[in-house]
């Protein structure tokens, strides 16, 4: 008996299959992408909230001020902050005690957080700290409440609220914002979405959550309630918070120079 010879596909069979594949994949590909968003979504606010840990574990030595603050609630100077953090006097990097970067530098010198925990699962311009090098602003993706108010008011109600109070309208950690201070400032743009600051919060009370939009609803700062807040406002006064710097207060400071955490070349990373 002879053998039947072997069949290979037809173009069209081979056209079929490619296009069962390929529609396949365009079906899987937004669901495999949400999946990865939701888990880097995740993976985000697991850090906001392991740096507030370390924060309220380091007030518990600190009569209840976060880092930065001495035990009065007054900025630490800049000799005071490389003395806490172990480095020799004149080479610290940044600003005082209200620096973005020197108050994230004392939880890194004091072994308190892992250095993965400084940097969000979307930013690819900051570079996870190797332990050994100075800890600057590159090493960091997340802002922190802004409490630069002025010498002439040093008691406003930011600085007052950079302790652990357990308030859980009180922002103290939170994504940057990778536009600058030329883009709109109520508006801003992020690691998550180039049109609109997103990003994951770390409220004083623990709990952590992800904005959409900068525009959070109402805040708190110390006894100090705010209507309508938004996170990255950088405008200096709003109707109804008389004396206090409206954006400035629970804005994630990033537009004071460089020892902030601000904008890198490359922002957004879809």
């Amino acid at each position: 008996m002879k053998c039947q010879p072997h069949r290979g596909f037809t173009l069209i069979e081979l056209l079929v299959v490619i296009s069962i594949i390929a529609l396949l994949i365009a079906i899987l590909l937004p669901a495999l992408g949400a999946a990865r968003k939701a888990a880097q979504k995740m993976q985000n606010n697991v850090n906001v909230r392991s740096l507030h840990q370390a924060t309220v574990i380091y007030a518990e030595e600190n009569k209840g001020y976060y880092m930065g603050l001495n035990t009065k609630g007054e900025v630490k100077s800049v000799a005071e902050m490389e003395a806490e953090s172990g480095l020799p006097a004149g080479t610290f990097f940044a600003l005082d005690g209200r620096g973005v970067a020197s108050r994230f530098a004392v939880l890194a010198y004091g072994d308190v957080v892992a250095p993965e925990h400084f940097i969000s699962p979307k930013d690819t311009d900051r570079i996870a700290w190797d332990g050994a090098s100075p800890f600057t602003h590159q090493n960091i993706s997340y802002a922190v409440l802004d409490i630069n108010t002025s010498a002439a008011n040093p008691v406003l109600a930011a600085r007052k609220a950079w302790r652990n109070d357990l308030n859980s309208r009180t922002p103290i950690f939170s994504d940057r914002s990778t536009r600058g201070v030329s883009g709109p400032s109520t508006i801003g743009e992020s690691l998550w979405d180039r049109n609109i600051w997103q990003g994951g919060v770390a409220w004083n009370d623990g709990h952590g959550t992800f904005e959409n939009t900068p525009d959070v609803g109402t805040t708190e700062l110390a006894n100090v309630t705010i209507e309508e807040d938004n996170l990255i406002d950088a405008t200096t006064s709003s109707a109804g918070t008389t004396g206090l710097p409206h954006g400035g207060h629970v804005r994630m400071a990033k537009f004071q120079g460089s020892n902030t955490n601000g904008p890198f070349n490359g922002g957004f990373n879809p």
